[in-house]
Protein backbone atom coordinates (compact mmCIF):
# COMPACT_ATOMS: atom_id res chain seq x y z
CA UNK A 1 0.00 0.00 0.00
CA UNK A 2 0.88 3.78 -0.26
CA UNK A 3 2.97 5.09 2.17
CA UNK A 4 1.03 7.49 4.06
CA UNK A 5 2.10 11.22 3.71
CA UNK A 6 3.02 11.82 7.23
CA UNK A 7 5.69 12.94 9.36
CA UNK A 8 7.42 9.70 10.77
CA UNK A 9 7.89 10.18 14.87
CA UNK A 10 11.34 12.04 15.42
CA UNK A 11 14.04 9.81 14.85
CA UNK A 12 12.70 6.30 15.27
CA UNK A 13 15.45 3.44 15.40
CA UNK A 14 14.62 -0.01 14.84
CA UNK A 15 16.80 -2.49 15.68
CA UNK A 16 17.22 -6.27 14.48
CA UNK A 17 19.97 -8.29 12.87
CA UNK A 18 21.36 -9.08 9.93
CA UNK A 19 22.96 -12.11 8.03
CA UNK A 20 26.34 -12.80 8.71
CA UNK A 21 29.27 -12.19 5.55
CA UNK A 22 29.39 -15.84 5.11
CA UNK A 23 25.81 -16.94 5.08
CA UNK A 24 23.27 -17.07 2.21
CA UNK A 25 20.29 -16.11 4.29
CA UNK A 26 17.36 -14.23 2.79
CA UNK A 27 17.39 -10.51 3.15
CA UNK A 28 15.90 -9.79 6.57
CA UNK A 29 12.64 -7.54 6.89
CA UNK A 30 15.27 -4.37 8.29
CA UNK A 31 16.94 -5.13 5.09
CA UNK A 32 14.15 -4.93 2.95
CA UNK A 33 12.83 -1.59 5.18
CA UNK A 34 16.47 -0.22 4.78
CA UNK A 35 15.94 -0.24 0.80
CA UNK A 36 12.54 0.43 0.27
CA UNK A 37 12.51 3.97 2.32
CA UNK A 38 15.56 4.12 1.43
CA UNK A 39 17.66 4.36 4.96
CA UNK A 40 21.37 2.97 5.50
CA UNK A 41 21.97 -0.15 7.75
CA UNK A 42 24.45 0.40 10.62
CA UNK A 43 25.92 -1.33 12.93
CA UNK A 44 24.14 -1.41 16.56
CA UNK A 45 25.05 0.53 19.61
CA UNK A 46 26.00 -0.75 22.72
CA UNK A 47 22.78 1.37 24.33
CA UNK A 48 20.33 0.79 21.72
CA UNK A 49 18.93 -2.22 22.57
CA UNK A 50 17.19 -4.60 20.47
CA UNK A 51 13.11 -3.89 20.58
CA UNK A 52 11.15 -7.29 20.64
CA UNK A 53 9.39 -9.06 19.39
CA UNK A 54 12.69 -9.95 17.10
CA UNK A 55 11.06 -10.82 13.70
CA UNK A 56 13.81 -9.60 11.76
CA UNK A 57 16.60 -12.07 13.03
CA UNK A 58 17.35 -14.86 11.08
CA UNK A 59 17.37 -18.66 11.97
CA UNK A 60 21.22 -18.89 13.42
CA UNK A 61 21.74 -15.94 15.62
CA UNK A 62 25.55 -16.94 16.01
CA UNK A 63 25.94 -16.01 12.85
CA UNK A 64 24.55 -12.38 12.77
CA UNK A 65 25.51 -8.73 13.46
CA UNK A 66 23.64 -6.55 15.36
CA UNK A 67 22.27 -3.94 13.33
CA UNK A 68 19.90 -0.55 13.55
CA UNK A 69 18.29 1.97 11.08
CA UNK A 70 17.38 5.20 12.03
CA UNK A 71 14.32 6.71 9.91
CA UNK A 72 15.40 10.77 10.82
CA UNK A 73 11.95 13.15 10.66
CA UNK A 74 12.84 14.83 8.22
CA UNK A 75 13.18 11.81 5.64
CA UNK A 76 11.84 12.00 2.04
CA UNK A 77 9.38 9.65 0.55
CA UNK A 78 9.25 8.97 -2.56
CA UNK A 79 5.62 9.46 -4.02
CA UNK A 80 5.16 6.04 -5.91
CA UNK A 81 7.16 3.55 -2.80
CA UNK A 82 5.07 0.99 -1.75
CA UNK A 83 5.33 -0.81 1.56
CA UNK A 84 4.27 -4.23 2.06
CA UNK A 85 1.73 -5.67 4.69
CA UNK A 86 4.62 -7.93 6.60
CA UNK A 87 6.98 -4.50 6.95
CA UNK A 88 4.13 -2.80 8.39
CA UNK A 89 3.36 -5.64 10.69
CA UNK A 90 6.76 -5.89 11.46
CA UNK A 91 6.93 -1.48 12.18
CA UNK A 92 3.78 -2.07 14.09
CA UNK A 93 5.32 -4.92 16.24
CA UNK A 94 8.67 -3.45 16.75
CA UNK A 95 7.11 -0.26 18.22
CA UNK A 96 4.58 -2.09 20.06
CA UNK A 97 2.28 0.92 18.91
CA UNK A 98 -1.17 -0.69 17.41
CA UNK A 99 -1.37 2.99 16.17
CA UNK A 100 0.31 2.03 13.04
CA UNK A 101 -1.85 -0.44 12.34
CA UNK A 102 -5.37 1.69 12.90
CA UNK A 103 -3.83 4.52 11.26
CA UNK A 104 -3.26 2.83 8.08
CA UNK A 105 -6.78 1.96 7.89
CA UNK A 106 -7.57 5.62 9.00
CA UNK A 107 -5.35 6.57 6.40
CA UNK A 108 -6.61 4.22 3.80
CA UNK A 109 -10.44 5.11 4.43
CA UNK A 110 -9.77 8.86 4.28
CA UNK A 111 -8.50 8.57 0.95
CA UNK A 112 -11.73 6.35 0.06
CA UNK A 113 -15.79 7.60 -1.01
CA UNK A 114 -16.69 6.93 2.53
CA UNK A 115 -13.71 8.30 5.33
CA UNK A 116 -13.63 6.91 8.26
CA UNK A 117 -15.32 8.51 11.22
CA UNK A 118 -13.91 6.16 14.74
CA UNK A 119 -10.50 5.57 16.66
CA UNK A 120 -9.45 3.73 18.98
CA UNK A 121 -5.88 3.42 20.48
CA UNK A 122 -5.65 0.99 24.14
CA UNK A 123 -1.86 2.35 25.40
CA UNK A 124 -0.91 6.17 26.38
CA UNK A 125 1.93 5.77 23.76
CA UNK A 126 -0.44 4.96 20.99
CA UNK A 127 -2.24 8.41 21.57
CA UNK A 128 0.88 10.31 21.24
CA UNK A 129 1.66 8.74 18.17
CA UNK A 130 -1.86 9.36 16.86
CA UNK A 131 -1.09 12.35 17.99
CA UNK A 132 2.31 12.63 15.91
CA UNK A 133 0.58 11.12 12.90
CA UNK A 134 -1.89 14.02 12.95
CA UNK A 135 -4.81 11.73 12.84
CA UNK A 136 -7.52 14.52 14.55
CA UNK A 137 -6.22 17.94 12.83
CA UNK A 138 -8.35 16.76 9.54
CA UNK A 139 -11.47 16.91 10.48
CA UNK A 140 -12.58 12.95 9.49
CA UNK A 141 -11.88 11.72 13.45
CA UNK A 142 -15.14 12.48 15.13
CA UNK A 143 -14.93 9.54 17.44
CA UNK A 144 -12.13 9.03 19.64
CA UNK A 145 -11.75 5.85 22.43
CA UNK A 146 -9.39 5.75 24.42
CA UNK A 147 -10.20 3.61 27.53
CA UNK A 148 -7.62 2.55 30.50
CA UNK A 149 -4.67 4.30 28.67
CA UNK A 150 -3.33 6.05 31.50
CA UNK A 151 -3.31 9.19 30.05
CA UNK A 152 -1.35 12.29 31.84
CA UNK A 153 -3.15 15.65 32.38
CA UNK A 154 -0.82 16.97 29.01
CA UNK A 155 -2.92 14.46 26.58
CA UNK A 156 -6.38 14.96 28.08
CA UNK A 157 -5.51 18.81 28.08
CA UNK A 158 -4.60 18.24 23.89
CA UNK A 159 -7.82 16.37 23.93
CA UNK A 160 -9.89 18.94 25.36
CA UNK A 161 -8.22 21.73 22.85
CA UNK A 162 -9.10 19.78 19.60
CA UNK A 163 -12.76 21.07 17.81
CA UNK A 164 -13.25 18.06 15.41
CA UNK A 165 -14.00 15.39 18.36
CA UNK A 166 -17.59 14.95 19.01
CA UNK A 167 -17.35 11.63 20.66
CA UNK A 168 -14.83 10.77 23.70
CA UNK A 169 -14.65 7.67 26.01
CA UNK A 170 -11.48 8.31 28.46
CA UNK A 171 -13.13 5.93 30.75
CA UNK A 172 -10.52 4.69 33.41
CA UNK A 173 -8.03 6.88 33.14
CA UNK A 174 -7.87 8.56 36.46
CA UNK A 175 -8.07 11.63 34.95
CA UNK A 176 -9.46 13.87 38.25
CA UNK A 177 -11.02 16.43 38.58
CA UNK A 178 -8.27 18.85 36.56
CA UNK A 179 -9.09 15.94 34.13
CA UNK A 180 -12.68 16.84 33.63
CA UNK A 181 -12.32 20.42 33.97
CA UNK A 182 -10.52 20.66 30.71
CA UNK A 183 -12.85 18.93 28.89
CA UNK A 184 -15.57 20.86 30.64
CA UNK A 185 -14.22 23.46 28.38
CA UNK A 186 -14.51 21.60 24.87
CA UNK A 187 -17.04 23.00 22.47
CA UNK A 188 -17.14 20.19 19.68
CA UNK A 189 -17.46 17.26 22.14
CA UNK A 190 -21.84 15.86 22.34
CA UNK A 191 -20.92 12.54 23.94
CA UNK A 192 -18.52 12.32 26.85
CA UNK A 193 -17.75 9.00 28.73
CA UNK A 194 -15.38 9.40 32.06
CA UNK A 195 -16.30 6.82 33.90
CA UNK A 196 -13.73 5.24 36.68
CA UNK A 197 -11.72 8.65 36.48
CA UNK A 198 -12.00 9.66 40.10
CA UNK A 199 -14.14 12.87 39.14
CA UNK A 200 -15.30 14.79 42.07
CA UNK A 201 -17.89 17.18 42.78
CA UNK A 202 -15.17 19.72 41.96
CA UNK A 203 -15.00 17.71 38.40
CA UNK A 204 -19.03 17.18 37.84
CA UNK A 205 -19.34 21.00 38.80
CA UNK A 206 -17.35 22.24 36.18
CA UNK A 207 -19.13 19.39 33.26
CA UNK A 208 -22.37 21.14 33.95
CA UNK A 209 -21.61 24.30 32.94
CA UNK A 210 -20.64 22.85 29.57
CA UNK A 211 -23.91 23.49 27.18
CA UNK A 212 -22.61 20.96 24.14
CA UNK A 213 -22.15 17.77 25.90
CA UNK A 214 -25.87 15.52 25.68
CA UNK A 215 -24.64 12.23 26.69
CA UNK A 216 -22.31 11.65 29.79
CA UNK A 217 -21.22 8.68 31.28
CA UNK A 218 -19.82 9.43 35.16
CA UNK A 219 -20.46 6.06 36.79
CA UNK A 220 -17.86 4.56 39.71
CA UNK A 221 -16.41 8.28 40.42
CA UNK A 222 -17.24 10.30 43.51
CA UNK A 223 -19.32 13.40 42.66
CA UNK A 224 -21.64 12.60 45.90
CA UNK A 225 -25.11 15.14 46.26
CA UNK A 226 -23.19 18.31 45.25
CA UNK A 227 -22.29 17.10 41.66
CA UNK A 228 -25.67 15.60 41.12
CA UNK A 229 -27.33 18.83 42.14
CA UNK A 230 -24.87 20.82 40.06
CA UNK A 231 -25.48 18.53 36.94
CA UNK A 232 -29.25 18.92 37.77
CA UNK A 233 -29.19 22.22 36.64
CA UNK A 234 -27.95 21.68 32.96
CA UNK A 235 -30.16 21.84 30.32
CA UNK A 236 -28.38 19.84 27.31
CA UNK A 237 -27.95 17.01 28.85
CA UNK A 238 -30.76 14.30 27.83
CA UNK A 239 -28.51 10.96 28.99
CA UNK A 240 -26.94 10.65 32.30
CA UNK A 241 -24.81 7.97 34.20
CA UNK A 242 -24.22 8.34 37.52
CA UNK A 243 -23.85 4.86 38.85
CA UNK A 244 -21.81 4.39 41.89
CA UNK A 245 -21.08 8.04 42.88
CA UNK A 246 -22.29 8.29 46.18
CA UNK A 247 -25.30 10.00 45.87
CA UNK A 248 -28.09 10.24 48.00
CA UNK A 249 -31.56 11.73 48.38
CA UNK A 250 -30.78 15.29 48.18
CA UNK A 251 -28.86 14.52 44.81
CA UNK A 252 -31.82 12.25 43.71
CA UNK A 253 -34.44 14.98 44.79
CA UNK A 254 -32.73 17.90 42.95
CA UNK A 255 -32.00 15.47 39.61
CA UNK A 256 -35.89 15.06 39.68
CA UNK A 257 -36.26 18.56 38.32
CA UNK A 258 -34.36 18.05 35.50
CA UNK A 259 -36.53 18.29 32.93
CA UNK A 260 -33.92 18.16 29.87
CA UNK A 261 -32.84 13.90 31.25
CA UNK A 262 -34.35 11.55 29.04
CA UNK A 263 -32.36 8.69 30.20
CA UNK A 264 -31.11 8.60 33.71
CA UNK A 265 -28.53 5.84 35.32
CA UNK A 266 -28.19 6.26 39.62
CA UNK A 267 -27.76 2.76 40.11
CA UNK A 268 -25.67 1.30 43.53
CA UNK A 269 -25.94 4.57 45.11
CA UNK A 270 -28.40 5.77 48.48
CA UNK A 271 -31.52 6.75 46.63
CA UNK A 272 -34.11 4.58 48.82
CA UNK A 273 -37.28 5.31 48.99
CA UNK A 274 -37.54 9.25 48.98
CA UNK A 275 -35.45 9.54 46.07
CA UNK A 276 -37.63 7.17 44.03
CA UNK A 277 -40.57 9.27 45.13
CA UNK A 278 -38.90 12.60 43.96
CA UNK A 279 -38.01 10.97 40.49
CA UNK A 280 -41.38 9.22 40.15
CA UNK A 281 -42.61 12.81 39.78
CA UNK A 282 -40.27 13.72 36.67
CA UNK A 283 -41.90 13.82 33.65
CA UNK A 284 -39.24 13.53 31.22
CA UNK A 285 -37.19 10.63 32.23
CA UNK A 286 -38.18 7.68 30.03
CA UNK A 287 -35.28 5.10 30.80
CA UNK A 288 -34.87 5.08 34.46
CA UNK A 289 -31.66 2.34 36.23
CA UNK A 290 -32.45 2.61 40.27
CA UNK A 291 -30.81 -1.02 40.83
CA UNK A 292 -29.20 -1.55 44.62
CA UNK A 293 -30.89 1.65 45.91
CA UNK A 294 -32.43 -0.15 48.66
CA UNK A 295 -35.99 0.78 46.96
CA UNK A 296 -38.67 -0.09 48.90
CA UNK A 297 -42.96 -0.47 48.60
CA UNK A 298 -43.19 3.53 48.98
CA UNK A 299 -40.91 4.68 46.19
CA UNK A 300 -41.90 1.30 44.13
CA UNK A 301 -45.36 1.84 44.01
CA UNK A 302 -44.90 5.58 43.40
CA UNK A 303 -42.76 4.88 40.20
CA UNK A 304 -46.13 2.94 39.66
CA UNK A 305 -48.11 5.48 38.94
CA UNK A 306 -45.49 7.33 36.59
CA UNK A 307 -46.71 7.68 33.10
CA UNK A 308 -43.63 8.40 31.12
CA UNK A 309 -40.81 5.70 31.89
CA UNK A 310 -40.81 2.87 29.55
CA UNK A 311 -37.93 1.57 30.71
CA UNK A 312 -37.64 0.85 34.72
CA UNK A 313 -34.37 -1.13 36.67
CA UNK A 314 -35.52 -2.00 40.45
CA UNK A 315 -32.96 -5.51 40.54
CA UNK A 316 -31.53 -5.61 43.81
CA UNK A 317 -33.93 -3.72 45.84
CA UNK A 318 -36.80 -4.55 48.19
CA UNK A 319 -39.40 -5.17 45.81
CA UNK A 320 -42.30 -7.12 47.58
CA UNK A 321 -45.37 -9.03 46.31
CA UNK A 322 -47.05 -5.51 46.93
CA UNK A 323 -45.04 -3.40 45.16
CA UNK A 324 -44.95 -5.66 42.10
CA UNK A 325 -48.44 -6.11 41.63
CA UNK A 326 -48.39 -2.28 41.86
CA UNK A 327 -45.96 -1.74 39.15
CA UNK A 328 -47.69 -4.79 37.33
CA UNK A 329 -50.98 -2.16 36.83
CA UNK A 330 -48.69 0.42 34.85
CA UNK A 331 -49.63 0.95 30.82
CA UNK A 332 -46.70 2.72 29.86
CA UNK A 333 -43.47 0.30 30.54
CA UNK A 334 -42.68 -1.73 28.52
CA UNK A 335 -38.93 -3.16 29.71
CA UNK A 336 -38.61 -3.69 33.21
CA UNK A 337 -36.13 -5.61 35.76
CA UNK A 338 -36.93 -6.94 39.36
CA UNK A 339 -34.52 -9.12 39.38
CA UNK A 340 -33.38 -10.63 43.13
CA UNK A 341 -35.96 -8.88 45.40
CA UNK A 342 -38.70 -11.24 47.24
CA UNK A 343 -41.71 -11.46 44.09
CA UNK A 344 -43.63 -14.86 43.96
CA UNK A 345 -46.53 -16.75 42.15
CA UNK A 346 -48.61 -14.19 42.50
CA UNK A 347 -46.60 -10.98 41.39
CA UNK A 348 -45.75 -13.47 38.06
CA UNK A 349 -49.89 -13.89 37.76
CA UNK A 350 -50.21 -10.16 37.87
CA UNK A 351 -47.58 -8.76 35.36
CA UNK A 352 -48.38 -11.66 33.35
CA UNK A 353 -51.75 -9.68 32.91
CA UNK A 354 -49.74 -6.83 31.93
CA UNK A 355 -50.32 -6.21 28.08
CA UNK A 356 -47.57 -3.71 27.27
CA UNK A 357 -44.64 -5.31 28.88
CA UNK A 358 -42.08 -6.38 25.92
CA UNK A 359 -38.62 -7.35 27.92
CA UNK A 360 -39.17 -8.58 31.72
CA UNK A 361 -36.49 -9.95 34.32
CA UNK A 362 -37.21 -11.98 37.06
CA UNK A 363 -34.44 -13.88 37.76
CA UNK A 364 -33.39 -14.71 41.12
CA UNK A 365 -37.22 -14.54 42.78
CA UNK A 366 -39.60 -16.63 44.53
CA UNK A 367 -41.30 -17.41 41.07
CA UNK A 368 -42.51 -21.37 40.43
CA UNK A 369 -44.30 -23.51 37.65
CA UNK A 370 -47.74 -21.27 38.72
CA UNK A 371 -46.20 -18.12 38.43
CA UNK A 372 -44.47 -19.75 34.56
CA UNK A 373 -47.19 -21.20 33.57
CA UNK A 374 -49.25 -17.46 34.21
CA UNK A 375 -46.13 -15.99 32.23
CA UNK A 376 -46.50 -18.53 29.58
CA UNK A 377 -50.13 -17.10 28.54
CA UNK A 378 -48.74 -13.33 27.87
CA UNK A 379 -48.26 -12.62 24.39
CA UNK A 380 -46.68 -9.39 24.68
CA UNK A 381 -43.20 -10.60 26.03
CA UNK A 382 -40.33 -11.05 23.90
CA UNK A 383 -37.42 -10.92 26.07
CA UNK A 384 -37.90 -13.12 29.59
CA UNK A 385 -35.26 -13.87 32.25
CA UNK A 386 -36.55 -16.24 34.85
CA UNK A 387 -33.18 -17.37 35.95
CA UNK A 388 -32.61 -19.10 39.71
CA UNK A 389 -36.03 -19.08 40.80
CA UNK A 390 -38.03 -22.77 41.73
CA UNK A 391 -39.34 -23.43 38.29
CA UNK A 392 -39.32 -27.43 37.34
CA UNK A 393 -40.51 -28.88 34.14
CA UNK A 394 -44.05 -28.12 34.09
CA UNK A 395 -43.52 -24.44 33.91
CA UNK A 396 -40.81 -25.13 31.08
CA UNK A 397 -42.85 -27.04 29.37
CA UNK A 398 -46.22 -24.14 29.75
CA UNK A 399 -43.10 -21.75 28.84
CA UNK A 400 -42.08 -23.62 25.62
CA UNK A 401 -45.88 -23.33 24.36
CA UNK A 402 -45.14 -19.72 24.01
CA UNK A 403 -45.59 -17.94 20.76
CA UNK A 404 -44.34 -14.55 21.22
CA UNK A 405 -41.30 -14.89 23.31
CA UNK A 406 -37.71 -15.10 21.26
CA UNK A 407 -35.42 -14.74 24.27
CA UNK A 408 -35.24 -16.99 27.62
CA UNK A 409 -33.32 -17.54 30.56
CA UNK A 410 -33.78 -20.70 32.59
CA UNK A 411 -30.73 -21.03 34.61
CA UNK A 412 -30.39 -22.52 37.52
CA UNK A 413 -33.90 -23.98 37.72
CA UNK A 414 -34.88 -27.27 37.57
CA UNK A 415 -36.31 -28.57 34.89
CA UNK A 416 -34.80 -31.15 33.88
CA UNK A 417 -34.88 -33.86 30.40
CA UNK A 418 -39.11 -32.80 30.13
CA UNK A 419 -38.48 -28.89 30.48
CA UNK A 420 -35.56 -29.34 27.60
CA UNK A 421 -37.16 -31.29 25.12
CA UNK A 422 -40.07 -29.33 24.98
CA UNK A 423 -37.68 -26.42 24.77
CA UNK A 424 -36.38 -27.96 21.91
CA UNK A 425 -39.77 -28.04 20.28
CA UNK A 426 -40.21 -24.04 20.28
CA UNK A 427 -39.78 -22.99 17.21
CA UNK A 428 -39.34 -19.34 18.08
CA UNK A 429 -36.49 -19.05 20.62
CA UNK A 430 -33.17 -17.52 19.09
CA UNK A 431 -31.25 -17.08 22.35
CA UNK A 432 -31.71 -19.85 25.35
CA UNK A 433 -30.06 -19.86 28.74
CA UNK A 434 -30.13 -23.15 30.87
CA UNK A 435 -27.03 -23.16 32.55
CA UNK A 436 -27.60 -25.34 35.46
CA UNK A 437 -30.88 -27.05 35.20
CA UNK A 438 -30.60 -30.68 35.86
CA UNK A 439 -30.70 -32.15 32.14
CA UNK A 440 -29.57 -35.45 31.50
CA UNK A 441 -28.82 -37.29 28.05
CA UNK A 442 -31.90 -37.08 26.63
CA UNK A 443 -32.79 -33.80 26.81
CA UNK A 444 -29.02 -32.75 26.22
CA UNK A 445 -29.84 -34.59 22.84
CA UNK A 446 -33.01 -33.19 22.08
CA UNK A 447 -30.90 -29.60 22.75
CA UNK A 448 -28.16 -30.87 20.15
CA UNK A 449 -30.45 -31.92 17.75
CA UNK A 450 -31.66 -28.06 17.25
CA UNK A 451 -28.83 -26.53 17.95
CA UNK A 452 -28.69 -24.73 14.35
CA UNK A 453 -30.98 -22.88 14.98
CA UNK A 454 -29.80 -20.45 17.83
CA UNK A 455 -27.97 -17.99 16.93
CA UNK A 456 -26.01 -17.49 20.21
CA UNK A 457 -22.27 -19.13 20.71
CA UNK A 458 -22.10 -22.35 22.45
CA UNK A 459 -21.44 -20.50 26.00
CA UNK A 460 -24.18 -19.28 25.68
CA UNK A 461 -26.50 -21.40 24.74
CA UNK A 462 -25.19 -24.52 27.94
CA UNK A 463 -26.60 -26.68 30.00
CA UNK A 464 -25.28 -28.83 32.80
CA UNK A 465 -26.30 -30.99 34.99
CA UNK A 466 -26.08 -30.13 38.82
CA UNK A 467 -26.81 -31.06 42.25
CA UNK A 468 -30.67 -30.62 42.89
CA UNK A 469 -31.43 -27.63 44.90
CA UNK A 470 -27.74 -26.38 44.76
CA UNK A 471 -29.20 -23.01 42.82
CA UNK A 472 -31.93 -22.39 45.48
CA UNK A 473 -30.01 -23.30 48.60
CA UNK A 474 -26.85 -20.82 47.31
CA UNK A 475 -29.62 -18.24 46.87
CA UNK A 476 -30.98 -19.17 50.56
CA UNK A 477 -27.63 -18.60 51.85
CA UNK A 478 -27.18 -15.06 50.20
CA UNK A 479 -30.57 -14.24 51.90
CA UNK A 480 -29.69 -15.65 55.28
CA UNK A 481 -32.97 -17.51 55.04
Amino acid sequence: MPFPKIPLPGNMILTGHTPGPSTNANPTLLQQIASLLPLKIRERKPEEAEQRPRACVPSSPSISIPVAISIPDDISIPDDISIPDDIWRDIAKRLDLRAWKAFREVSTATNAAAPATAFEVHTRNDLILAQQLKVFVDGHITKLIAKNCFLGIAEVKDLAANISITSLDLACNNIGDEGAQALAANTSITSLDLAYNRIGPAGAQALADNTKITSLDLAHNTILDEGAQALAVNTSIASLDLASNRIGTAGAQALADNTSITSLDLAHNWIRDEGAQALAANTSIISLDLAYNSIGAAGSQALATNTTITSLNLAHNWISDACAQALAANTTITSLNLAHNWISDASAQALAANTKITSLDLEGNWIGNAGAQALAANTSITSLNLGSNEIGAAGAQALAANTSITSLDLGGNEIGDEGAQALAANTRITSLKLFNCGIGPAGRAALEAVRDRFELCRESLAWRTRHPGSALTARRDRRGR
